[in-house]
């Protein structure tokens, strides 16, 4: 049990959300959005967030800050 709690904190570590494309930065539910930019919500950010959802900081991370993505 506790060797299965340190990979999975190992793993949480090394996967980072993706935070900005060439487009711009992302932004989540507290993030201003630069004005004429399309935004679409992160399909990689919102699986990290649930897969890590029972760890509650990576979802609160991916939800206030990196929810929406630039596309255009």
């Amino acid at each position: 049990m506790k060797k299965s709690l340190t990979v999975l904190a190992a793993i949480a570590l090394l996967t980072a959300c993706e935070s900005q494309r060439p487009n711009g930065r992302c932004v989540g539910l507290n993030g201003d959005p630069e004005p004429g930019v399309k935004y679409e919500y992160s399909v990689r950010n919102v699986i990290l967030g649930l897969v890590f959802v029972e760890m509650v900081v990576p979802p609160v991370i991916v939800v206030l800050k990196e929810l929406k993505c630039p596309v255009q």
